[in-house]
């Protein structure tokens, strides 16, 4: 896993959605992008899950995420997320803007929750 790449994802996704305002409901390490080196499978970091060092799960429910899921441009085009996210879970938030097309990208997901929020179109 190319980590510096892995994290320009999410640095993506957490900037289209005002990440600096989410809440983390845990105790792990909230999301950083100071050090493009890190690894957020080790520790975990909060609001994702990995399985055999591979991010494959995005949790980010009910945590005041805000934006629109299209400008998360970075993060559709990553091939790690392509490849290996299977679970994206954002629903109970405040995303608008029209579901992303994008999405298809995305072609290991086999679970997407995306209610209770403002999608339009």
């Amino acid at each position: 896993m190319n980590l510096t790449y892995v994290l320009l994802g999410l640095q993506s996704l957490y900037e289209a959605l005002n990440g600096r305002y989410w809440v983390y409901p845990g105790t792990g390490p909230e999301w950083s992008f100071d050090n493009l080196e890190v690894n957020p499978c080790e520790p975990l970091w909060q609001l994702l899950d990995c399985s055999n060092g591979q991010l494959d799960k995005l949790i980010i429910r009910s945590a005041n995420a805000s934006g629109r899921l299209a400008a998360a441009t970075g993060f559709f085009e990553n091939q790690n997320m392509q490849e290996n996210l299977t679970r994206l879970l954002l629903h109970s938030n405040r995303i608008s803007g029209p579901v992303p097309s994008s999405l298809y990208m995305l072609t290991g997901l086999t679970h997407i929750e995306m209610f209770s929020n403002q999608f339009t179109g």
